[in-house]
């Protein structure tokens, strides 16, 4: 399952993990995933190692406990200085698309 989000304002990062999280496109939550990785673009004053931090902390709670996320960060310093955006890819999900829609549009 792969989500986007961009957030902006004093609270970028949260407002795009919730977006990412909660994208309108994805058929289900990313509660029960094994694993999450999570790529963060910011510029050089949204990045540290706090908003890392919080953005793990994010997923942690909203995948569950036992879930390994690994987070990678890039600064572009061409994106407004209050703009974050951010993708995750969750893998190990039992339920990951409705019975016969997604498979069915495969073949």
């Amino acid at each position: 399952m792969i989500g986007i989000g961009e957030g902006s304002g004093e609270d970028a990062l949260m407002d795009a993990a919730k977006k990412a999280e909660g994208n309108p496109f994805l058929e289900t939550s990313i509660h029960g995933a094994r694993d999450v990785l999570l790529y963060i673009v910011g510029t050089d004053k949204k990045l540290s190692q706090y908003n890392l931090n919080e953005a793990v902390t994010f997923f942690k709670y909203t995948a569950g406990g036992g879930t390994k996320i690994i987070a990678v960060s890039s600064a572009d310093n061409a994106m407004k200085d209050d703009t974050i955006r951010m993708m995750f890819v969750a893998t190990g999900l039992e339920k990951c698309c409705k019975p016969g829609i997604w498979f069915s549009s495969l073949f």
